[in-house]
């Protein structure tokens, strides 16, 4: 494929960018950093995400985790952001532990995914901001099937990331489970 981007650098006059357009850009480029302001001081969803590091506690992840800490690998159940935003964290992070995101509920796939893994020594995290996603929920069940089935008590091996209220917040309080709560505007 050729492309003849001639014909658009001979069009301009001087090369750049014009104080004009400059100027209009300052204006958006303000706007929206006044918007994003108001968002995250006023908590709005989309934009609560954004004050996480100033309010988030690290002692309390780390009590959540603790019980897992000496855990050979890692097991995230959730689908979309659940397990996207854990999965670029892990990403960027360098660990020796074994990573595996159940983000997907083809019950091949999901039990090609656990079949490797040293389920008496694994650490699950169950994400759900809701508590209520149907596929999180589902692939939990099958991972509490697979984990019992080896001979692990999956309550001490499993951590849940979920909101105030729901399903999953329920079943984390019925069982005493370690827990990370997730702001209503993440």
């Amino acid at each position: 494929m050729n492309v003849d981007i001639g014909n658009a650098l001979a069009s301009v006059a001087s090369p750049g960018v014009s104080r004009e357009s400059l100027e209009r850009l300052d204006e958006q480029v303000a706007a929206a950093h006044e918007r994003i302001e108001r968002g995250m001081a006023n908590e709005e969803h989309g934009y609560e995400a954004l004050n996480l590091p100033e309010r988030t506690d690290p002692d309390e992840i780390r009590a959540a985790v603790e019980p897992v800490a000496d855990a050979d690998a890692l097991l995230t159940v959730g689908i979309g952001g659940s397990s996207l935003g854990a999965a670029t964290i892990t990403n960027a992070l360098d660990s020796d532990t074994e990573t595996v995101f159940l983000d997907n509920v083809d019950p091949e796939w999901v039990s090609s995914r656990l079949e490797g893994l040293p389920l008496e020594n694994t650490a699950i995290n169950v994400v759900s901001r809701s508590g209520t996603t149907a596929e999180t929920l589902a692939n939990f069940l099958v991972v509490r099937e697979a984990v019992e089935s080896a001979g692990v008590d999956w309550t001490e091996r499993t951590i849940v990331t979920t909101g105030e209220s729901g399903p999953l917040r329920d079943l984390a309080t019925r069982h005493d489970l370690p827990s990370l709560n997730v702001p209503d505007g993440v």
